[in-house]
């Protein structure tokens, strides 16, 4: 079975891998990825999120670029991990949830834990 965490995790890489528009990654907020996982979590908060991407960033699995801003004075735009808390800190700032060669893999080990609906019956493929 999967757990509340695991489906955040595997939401964001399901975002990252199959909706990307952008060749940058798939473009988000903090605020518009906790409104989208609204409608598995109504009371998910943005710390569930921002720590999910935290989780994956650790496990070489997801990297978090910023959106491209020519104002900003520190000129990081990458997410680097610990010590790197306020990067998330600004919920309008938008980034980009970007895949690694990691990610089709975890994603794969998530989706294992994804129960099938009851009375679902796998097709036989060795017809």
């Amino acid at each position: 079975m999967m757990t509340r965490p695991q489906r955040i995790e595997y939401e964001i890489l399901e975002c990252t891998l199959n909706r990307a528009t952008h060749s940058e990654g798939y473009p988000s907020s903090v605020a518009a990825f906790t409104r989208r996982l609204q409608q598995y979590f109504s009371d998910i908060s943005a710390q569930e999120f921002t720590e999910a991407c935290k989780r994956l960033f650790q496990q070489g699995a997801l990297a978090v670029g910023r959106l491209k801003n020519p104002v900003e004075l520190d000129g990081r735009r990458d997410y680097r991990g610990d010590g790197d808390e306020d990067f998330f800190a600004d919920a309008r700032q938008g980034f980009y949830l970007r895949r690694t060669s990691l990610s089709r893999v975890y994603l794969g080990e998530l989706a294992d834990h994804i129960e099938a609906p009851l009375g679902f019956k796998p097709k036989n493929l060795n017809r």
